[in-house]
């Protein structure tokens, strides 16, 4: 499911909203390689506790 893991930044594929183009995340849980899903933390918020998503990984792309 387009290579991502655990461990990897990430960012939207596709720009819907303001502001997507430079949203980068952290997986936190890659779900495994039969999962077409993975838990996100977004990074560079500013917020003491950054905030978490479950996002499809085909939504996203390995930044490199």
């Amino acid at each position: 499911m387009n290579g991502i893991k655990t461990g990897n930044i990430v960012r939207f594929r596709d720009v819907v909203d303001a502001g997507d183009e430079n949203a980068r995340f952290l997986v936190l849980d890659d779900y495994g390689t039969d999962s077409a899903k993975c838990h996100v933390k977004q990074l560079a918020t500013g917020l003491p506790l950054e905030p978490t998503f479950v996002y499809l990984k085909s939504d996203l792309v390995v930044v490199e």
